[in-house]
């Protein structure tokens, strides 16, 4: 029994110590799964860099959590939908809906998946109330302390980042006050404070909007060479080739003398007089 519980606690240490697997033609990268937009897997390596596949390429995605939630949008719907993302297999995202069903979708009709983050900062709510207070955070964890000592660019792209994200926390964490607050009320009071959090959901929308377009900025500005599936940009790792120097024209040979007539010949072999 000991035995079997060891190897039990070692698949699921050696499995979190890999994270997510994303298989692609020839590889297998292991990192983090961040995203797919534009027909492209987003990944971040353990090494830290970002990276794109195109859908064409990749042929399966394991999940280290298997409770990932993501917010989701395919080519049937406009609107986003949540549910939790079980993976991908054989041309088809795998998700498991509120009522437990599970859904697959094509990779042709997927337009784009956000991976969410455990909670949202200082949310302070549970239960029915938890998503008036922010719910699941809205991008994946990122660790800044990965991504120091970069280029000017870079660094302003950092910038824009960290200010996105601290309006949308200290926007959340106002309203997980306020949940706290409405808690400890009752009556019409308790319902004046539940209708103004409602109206605040909605405002929350715009510094969710800034943070996931500064994520997406953010990700851009770190990322490995795009494969495009063959080819939109160039491949940041290979050497550039040096270009073949012109060489000179080659210096025009004199034409060949036309080989003696009978009559030169005939004038040659006669005597002078």
């Amino acid at each position: 029994m000991k035995s079997r519980l060891l190897i039990v606690l070692m698949a699921m240490m050696v499995t979190a110590a890999v994270g997510d697997q994303l298989k692609v033609t020839g590889q297998t990268r292991e990192g983090t799964f961040t995203g797919f937009d534009d027909n492209r897997f987003e990944f971040q390596t353990t090494k830290g860099r970002y990276v794109k596949d195109h859908g064409a390429r990749v042929t399966k995605l394991e999940l280290a959590n298997p409770q990932q939630k993501a917010t989701y949008q395919t080519a049937d719907s406009p609107k986003e939908e949540t549910a939790i993302l079980k993976g991908y297999d054989k041309k088809k995202f795998i998700f498991q809906l509120k009522d437990g069903k599970e859904l697959q979708v094509p990779l042709a009709k997927m337009k784009m998946i956000m991976p969410l983050g455990e909670d949202a900062v200082d949310a302070g709510a549970g239960g029915e109330n938890a998503e008036l207070a922010g719910g699941n955070y809205p991008i994946p964890r990122v660790n800044l302390q990965n991504f120091t000592g970069t280029a000017p660019a870079q660094q302003a792209v950092i910038e824009k980042f960290t200010a996105a994200k601290k309006a949308y926390d200290e926007f959340v964490t106002a309203s997980g006050t306020m949940v706290r607050e409405m808690d400890k009320l009752q009556g019409a009071r308790r319902e004046e404070l539940l209708n103004k959090l409602r109206t605040r959901k909605m405002d929350e929308q715009p510094f969710k909007n800034a943070l996931r377009a500064a994520y997406k900025e953010f990700k851009n500005a770190f990322a490995d060479a795009d494969d495009g599936g063959g080819a939109d940009k160039p491949d940041a790792g290979a050497k550039e080739q040096p270009v073949a120097k012109e060489q000179p024209a080659a210096k025009e040979q004199p034409a060949a003398k036309e080989p003696f007539s009978a009559k030169d010949l005939t004038k040659m072999g006669r005597p002078k007089k």
